[in-house]
């Protein structure tokens, strides 16, 4: 328990394991997507401070989210301390609503309730880019006029400097899923984003060109945030590759 300046005395705050990491300038206690399909779980710390009363007393935990109950909890004392963390569960289908949310419960023990800090969660059900494609991905002007050639990269560390512009909604630790070939392919290289107000520089090196081979190629890329949410095909960008 924690007492505060208003001498009010509040239960610890839940603890929500599956949230991701924070970190200065993420979204505080993300959630990914993968635990928004089933009930969240929530861990509640033990509340019984003093010694349990001499006959039985009913207690009911009730677990908020954003000030409203979502879940019950019915106990009679004496409660075995083994069964702290309590582990409490928000139904997913409360979690259907982007956003900042607060997890907290209520304790009521015998007619007598004690009220819980509590805990930020975020809700991100939406793409970087706010979903919408990307502008195409930036090659260095002699590739734009010339293409990739064996000179080229003999000349320039066998890699080619592709640009990825910012965009919106960037936030460091998305991801850059970058495809070059046919407009099928699979990615080739993943690149994490470094900030959120920077252009994000992928090296294609030249074993994957010369693994693709000589040709016109599609260059184009999708975004992924942290939660997990995958965006549209960027705008691509056509490249010719000649290494003979």
């Amino acid at each position: 328990m924690t007492n505060l300046n208003e001498k009010i005395l509040l239960l610890d705050a839940p603890e929500i394991p599956d949230a991701l990491p924070n970190f200065p300038g993420s979204q505080v206690n993300l959630l990914p997507l993968s635990a928004l399909v089933s009930p969240l779980k929530v861990l509640i710390p033990d509340w019984q401070c003093s010694p349990p009363e001499p006959a039985p007393v009913h207690v009911l935990l009730t677990l908020l989210l954003k000030e409203k109950p979502v879940a019950d909890y019915r106990f009679t004392t004496p409660i075995a301390p083994e069964l702290f963390p309590f582990e409490a569960h928000i139904p997913e289908t409360y979690l259907a609503q982007e956003g900042e949310h607060e997890v907290s419960y209520t304790v009521d023990i015998g007619g007598n309730t004690a009220m819980a800090m509590s805990t930020p969660i975020t809700v991100d059900l939406t793409a970087p880019n706010f979903g919408n494609p990307g502008e195409p991905p930036q090659f260095p002007p002699e590739i734009d006029s010339e293409g990739i050639t064996q000179r080229y990269l003999d000349a320039n560390n066998d890699e080619v400097l592709v640009t990825i512009a910012t965009y919106m909604q960037q936030r460091a630790c998305d991801s850059i899923e970058f495809h070059f070939g046919s407009l099928a392919a699979e990615p080739v290289i993943i690149k994490t984003v470094h900030d959120a107000t920077s252009p994000t520089v992928i090296k294609l090196n030249g074993a994957i060109i010369r693994g693709i081979g000589s040709g016109t190629m599609f260059a184009f890329y999708r975004l992924r945030d942290r939660a997990g949410n995958l965006g549209q095909q960027s705008s691509f960008k056509q490249v010719n590759v000649n290494l003979s």
